[in-house]
């Protein structure tokens, strides 16, 4: 017979509720549940089941939060899909993104933890055609979802890119513009310059000259 030995629900690292088949297999699961979340951080819209000779083991991560659940060897993994996706579906419900961002440890126990008891004591319910066309469908629907803000966030680079590139257009234009304003600015100067030892050379010219010529 199918049975959950532990599920929990976590934001990267941190566990936000959890729930064991019995307080030993709790205090347990949650003593090394650290090891397992650490794989699977980086990862998201993903699951993955393992099923060995002693034990079966999925994780599902929709949205950045990482749900876990370990059961007893020949538990289904469409059981342990279907048990994972109704508890995400629940915990999306209830708890926004940023809210789990921002928790501490075990911060939604209280209110989560009997909804994941539960879950877990009613195994067998799971894993029907239809809970696992849904599952499937939640799976591709987070792929997508990626996949749409991949596309949204390369565009918002592009349109950065390119508003950069205008405003370097622009400060280059207006860098030509003073630059052209400062050559001719300097070139008044200098035949100012030029007009004015003129003038003063004629005039030395006149005051030594002039004398000369009057006797």
């Amino acid at each position: 017979m199918p049975e959950v030995n532990y599920a929990c629900v976590a934001y990267k690292s941190t566990v936000l509720a959890q729930a064991g088949s019995n307080q030993k297999m709790e205090s347990q699961f949650a003593a090394n549940i650290d090891n397992v979340l650490k794989n699977f951080v980086d990862k998201n819209n993903m699951r993955t089941c393992e099923e060995k000779s002693d034990m079966s083991f999925a994780v599902t991560v929709q949205n950045e939060i990482i749900y876990v659940a370990f059961a007893t060897a020949g538990t289904k993994r469409a059981q342990l899909y279907g048990l994972l996706q109704d508890i995400a579906s629940e915990f999306s419900q209830k708890f926004p993104l940023q809210t789990a961002k921002f928790a501490s440890k075990l911060q939604m126990q209280r209110e989560f933890g009997p909804y994941l008891g539960n879950g877990i004591k009613n195994i067998s319910k799971f894993g029907s055609n239809t809970q696992q066309l849904q599952s499937d469908l939640e799976e591709v629907k987070g792929l997508v979802m990626d996949n749409v803000n991949a596309v949204m966030r390369r565009a918002q680079q592009l349109d950065t890119i390119e508003n950069d590139a205008n405003e370097l257009r622009d400060n280059a234009s207006e860098f030509a513009t003073e630059t052209d304003k400062l050559k001719k600015a300097m070139l008044c100067k200098k035949i100012s310059m030029i007009a004015g030892i003129s003038v003063a050379i004629v005039a030395i010219i006149l005051i030594i000259v002039l004398p000369m010529v009057l006797k």
